[in-house]
């Protein structure tokens, strides 16, 4: 047995089997998160039968449970007793401002995932999605938005919005509006950053209530303005300075993109600017790896090039329109943005 654990040399079909069984992962990460296993060990070290019991399971599945958190590097072990990682007590321990909790539970409906063939051949959900989606119960519907808009806070608040801030120069603009901001997370964070900016967040009804938890965390709803509404049927107000479009263009056909950013440009004063953050694939569509398995989750939209995105900028008559790669960036990878000509 070698120093990996590996009983001789793997054979040419090892790291396929891992690809194969990927989605095991996700599985065992989904279930330690959704048990609270590192949030319980946020507490100290415990032997697995302690953790069982912090956690209300079966001390022999808690135990297989934590030996998978070992090989993926999220626990370590000491004289049988299990600890988090320094990564999992910063991302997976509940309440923790970086917390990654939702996201993971949003990625747990994997079910057009099990039918993506149906859905490549036909473009319609898959059966099993179908009934599913449903039978879903309005308190089940309100859960399942609500880990969404959540899972769009983990995203920003690990990285994402910092890459974001540190990328957009808005000072000494006054009016930014957030075209489908979700929790609000992006506007906060620059509204924080530049103390002159204010901002109007537009999404669903139904995120308006988890908008104002969040906003109310960066204690700035006297600056933030909570705005119900649908952006593909309604304006975006007028004398804006600025107009972000973060992580939307990936959920619309190319017709409702281009709709969006001639609506922004109606918005804006003469010189304010357009800022899109997205996933982008590369323009030659040779990957990278997340943009392309992404861009097949899309229901209508798709992870799209920065040429396409800069193309739709410049029709809707945008001007000095750039794609530029986002340091630090835990999701989407790229921000482009354009001025509204004076």
């Amino acid at each position: 047995m070698d120093r990996t654990g590996h009983i001789g040399q793997p054979g040419p079909l090892h790291d396929f089997y891992h690809l194969v069984w990927s989605y095991t992962v996700t599985g065992a990460l989904m279930a330690a998160n959704r048990l609270g296993v590192f949030t319980a060990l946020a507490s100290g070290p415990a032997s697995g039968a302690e953790v069982a019991a912090r956690c209300g399971t079966r001390p022999d599945w808690t135990e297989k449970l934590l030996v998978a958190c070992l090989a993926l590097g999220l626990v370590d072990r000491r004289d049988g007793r299990y600890r988090n990682t320094p990564f999992a007590d910063r991302y997976l321990v509940q309440g923790r401002p970086e917390y990654q909790g939702e996201i993971i539970e949003h990625q747990a409906r994997w079910e057009r995932w099990q039918e993506l063939d149906y859905y490549i051949r036909t473009g319609q959900r898959g059966p099993r999605e179908a009934r599913d989606k449903a039978e879903m119960s309005e308190s089940d519907r309100a859960e399942a938005h609500r880990t969404w808009i959540l899972a769009m806070h983990n995203i920003a608040m690990a990285g994402q919005a910092e890459a974001l801030a540190n990328a957009l120069d808005v000072s000494g603009r006054r009016l930014l509006f957030d075209v489908g901001g979700g929790p609000g997370t992006y506007a906060a964070v620059l509204c924080q950053r530049h103390p002159e900016l204010r901002a109007v967040v537009l999404d669903l009804p139904e995120t308006m209530p988890i908008a104002r938890e969040v906003v109310a965390r960066f204690n700035l709803l006297d600056r933030i303005e909570l705005r119900a509404g649908d952006y593909l049927k309604d304006g975006y107000g007028e004398g804006n300075d600025v107009v972000l479009l973060s992580g939307v263009l990936h959920g619309e056909t190319p017709d409702d993109c281009r709709l969006m950013l001639r609506k922004a440009h109606e918005s804006l004063k003469p010189g304010g600017l357009v800022a899109v953050q997205e996933i982008l694939i590369n323009d030659d569509r040779t990957g990278p790896l997340l943009p392309a398995l992404f861009s097949l989750h899309m229901t209508f939209g798709a992870a799209y090039t920065g040429r396409e995105i800069a193309d739709w900028l410049q029709a809707s008559g945008f001007v000095d329109v750039q794609v530029r790669p986002l340091a630090g960036y835990s999701w989407l990878n790229a921000l482009i943005v354009g001025v509204k000509p004076t």
